[in-house]
Order: C-alpha cells, then sequence, then structure tokens
C-alpha cells in the first residue's frame, strides 16, 4: 500500500509504479508454471504439502536453467519426463540386477532401461539322493558305544574324579579302564557269536543245494 502519490518519470511520462513491476514478472511465471504441472493434492497432512512443494520448486528451477544455458526450445512435458527418467535410471538398473524379485518385473525394468544382456541362467542346486546320504552316514556299533558317555555324564565323571583324589577310594582311573575293557570284550563276545551264527547258516545252505 503506497501512502504517497507515486511520481512520474520525466523520460517515459508513466508513473514509477509501472516502470517497477516490468521487471517483477518471475512471481506470476512461477504461479502459472507451477499451476500448469501440479503434483500437490489436497491434504491435510503437512508432510505431504511439504514434499510436493519441495519437489516443484527445483523442477521450476532446473526448466528455466536449462532454457538459459542451452537455448534449447523443449516443451516442459518432455522436460519433466527426462528428468524424472534421469532420476530413476540408476534406482532401475541396480533393481534390474537383482534377483529376489518376479522375472516379470524384472524384464519390465531391462526394457525400460533399454539394457541388452545376454541370457544367464541361474546356478542350478545339484540334487542329493537320500538313500545316499543315509547309507554314508550310517554308524556302526562302536560309534553308537561312544555316544552314551554324553556331556552331562562326562561331568559326572569329572565330578567323581576330582572327589575321590583326596581319599584315594571309590573312583580311579583304573575302574575306568576296566569298564572300557569290559566292554570291549562284550563287543568281541558278540563279534564272535555273530561268526559263528553267520558259519551255520552258510552250512545249512550248502548242505540244502543239490
Amino acid at each position: 500500500m503506497h501512502l504517497e502519490v507515486d511520481g512520474i518519470n520525466e523520460a517515459t511520462g508513466t508513473p514509477d509504479i509501472i516502470e517497477y513491476n516490468q521487471t517483477k514478472g518471475g512471481v506470476d511465471v512461477v504461479d502459472k508454471l507451477w499451476a500448469k504441472y501440479n503434483c500437490a493434492r489436497a491434504t491435510r497432512r503437512w508432510p505431504i504439502v511439504i514434499s510436493a512443494v519441495l519437489s516443484i520448486s527445483p523442477e521450476k528451477n532446473a526448466y528455466i536453467i536449462y532454457k538459459a544455458n542451452t537455448q534449447i526450445k523443449i516443451p516442459r512435458r518432455k522436460f519433466l519426463d527426462e528428468l524424472g527418467f534421469a532420476l530413476l535410471d540408476e534406482h532401475i538398473r541396480r533393481r534390474s540386477q537383482e534377483t529376489n524379485i518376479p522375472t516379470s518385473i524384472r524384464t519390465r525394468l531391462i526394457n525400460i532401461c533399454g539394457i541388452h544382456k545376454e541370457n544367464e541362467s541361474a546356478p542350478r542346486l545339484k540334487a542329493v539322493v537320500l538313500s545316499a546320504v543315509v547309507k554314508k552316514i550310517r554308524k556302526t556299533r562302536m560309534s553308537y558305544r561312544r555316544e552314551l558317555i554324553t556331556e552331562a555324564k562326562l561331568l559326572e565323571l569329572t565330578e567323581q574324579f576330582y572327589e575321590s583324589e583326596d581319599d584315594y577310594g571309590g573312583f580311579s582311573d583304573d575302574s575306568l579302564v576296566d569298564k572300557d575293557y569290559e566292554s570291549e570284550e562284550s563287543d568281541n563276545e558278540d563279534d564272535t557269536d555273530g561268526e559263528a551264527v553267520e558259519e551255520v547258516l552258510d552250512n545249512k545252505k550248502e548242505s540244502t543245494i543239490p
């Protein structure tokens, strides 16, 4: 609001306010550009409003600077398309190389970026036969006998050993050796019994064959 009457320019014969407004059309231009391609939405959520303003203002500035530096007449719509694609190009290329997304989406991303890559077959997993695995890890009687002494049993034997060190009675290393020797003798007896049974069966088969 002007409190005084505007002076008259002697050279042009027009009021000074008119000459002032001749160089102040930037605000009007920005408002027109904003209204033509506006991504803002009617909402009460202030983060969305701020993000819309922050995305529109740099785009307008980039368009004006691009036209001033290159002197190329390009429609603003086309400039927006190229600018948006340039910002997304790196992300699209990175996503197209990931293997944890569906193949259809990867194909679309590759077509958008124009990437020409050879068909790379995914590494196949080697099939494993279950029977072969079971046969490979089959345990013998000796391995089962060794697994009978669990960690808790070892702790119990260790405590008994340290308790018997003071009085030299009850539990000793010799008893462990005797127990192992007795278990080995029982295993040997089982083996000899099994061999004797196999010999009897073989003799019986030979006698029955004509």
